[in-house]
């Protein structure tokens, strides 16, 4: 009995350790992606398009990006939905640059997650941008529009550095 209860704790033991580090380590990283948002100076790129008719899209080779810096909102976002104009402004991209409107940000201790929702103006058309972003960083942006179809991206956040657009 005694070697069976010693073994299973030589087996188990590793696990637990295992489990406690990794929610350790979500809530460190948490913790960092919390500090990344509050500091109002990141990017978002996308690596995948994802409209609400069809299939996914890599974007992997595609510039995009959203940008928050400050008070100001920067985005150039290619779009793969269906427009309910006759046709969309410029190339069809959702961009906007400028101050956001209602820019609201939640965080969920609970579950690791951070909501920010804001409104952007475009050239023709308002958006109602959401973002999802979880512990790592990784992030679901969701854009809703008067002119066009809903469309999410997928990618990860990380510290604006001015290298980029």
């Amino acid at each position: 009995m005694k070697l069976s209860s010693m073994f299973l704790l030589i087996v188990l033991a590793p696990t637990l350790i295992w489990a406690q580090s990794k929610k350790e380590r979500n809530k460190v990283a948490y913790e960092q992606t919390k500090k990344l948002v509050d500091s109002q100076n990141f990017i978002f790129e996308a690596n995948r398009a994802l409209p609400i008719s069809g299939s996914s899209v890599s974007l992997i080779t595609n510039d995009n990006y959203l940008r928050i810096q400050g008070t100001e909102v920067d985005a150039y976002l290619p779009y793969f939905g269906q427009g309910r104009l006759s046709a969309l402004p410029g190339d069809g991209a959702i961009a906007f640059k400028g101050a956001p409107l209602d820019y609201n940000v939640r965080y969920n201790d609970r579950k690791n997650k951070i909501t920010i929702q804001f409104d952007a103006m475009g050239k023709s058309e308002k958006h109602q941008v959401t973002l999802e972003i979880n512990a790592n960083g990784f992030t679901d942006v969701i854009v809703r529009s008067m002119n066009r179809t809903t469309i999410s991206y997928y990618g990860k956040i990380k510290m604006y550095q001015g290298e980029r657009y």
